[in-house]
């Protein structure tokens, strides 16, 4: 499943305002463990659906003590469309705890469009009202870009369809 080195050199040398480490269920705080599951169930029919369904498990520690959780979903199938996605959940936290936001990154196994095939890309990403316009949309773009490299080997792409106020952040980059 991981095409590229899944080390923590690959992740700084894209993202070097953080470190990376893995970690089990345990460390990761019940509310941002909620979103994962959440995220991983979705379109997946409830009988088929398997809890902590992921390959790894990840906490960066930006340098403000605020901290990025990780999770890497196995292969979720898209019943009806033939499309099989490897998906990536990232989770950022106050030092309190607090969610600032949240985002998904999607690469494409299978596809009925083929261009969409090794080329991760945002699936959605979103901050909290109380976080918005302080940078973390970008901060997590940045991160996502960084799992891309490390995971896959291969940068993020945007979605093809696009926000403008997302197309302003990406522009950024």
């Amino acid at each position: 499943e991981e095409g590229a080195d899944d080390s923590s050199a690959v992740f700084s040398e894209y993202y070097s305002d953080g470190s990376i480490e893995s970690v089990t269920t345990r460390e990761i705080p019940s509310e941002v463990l909620k979103i994962f599951e959440d995220r991983s169930a979705l379109y997946v029919h409830p009988d088929a659906y398997h809890s902590e369904h992921f390959s790894a498990l990840k906490r960066i520690t930006h340098g403000n003590d605020e901290r990025s959780y990780v999770a890497h979903r196995r292969e979720k199938v898209y019943p009806g469309s033939g499309r099989i996605e490897l998906e990536t959940y990232v989770v950022d936290v106050d030092p309190d705890g607090a969610i600032i936001g949240y985002g998904e990154l999607r690469k494409h196994v299978e596809d009925e469009h083929p261009e969409e095939i090794d080329r991760p890309q945002v699936g959605w990403t979103e901050t909290a009202r109380k976080y918005q316009r302080r940078g973390y949309g970008l901060r997590r773009l940045r991160v996502m870009n960084a799992v891309a490299h490390m995971r896959y080997g291969l940068p993020l792409y945007s979605d093809p369809v696009i926000e403008p106020a997302a197309k302003r952040r990406w522009e950024e980059l």
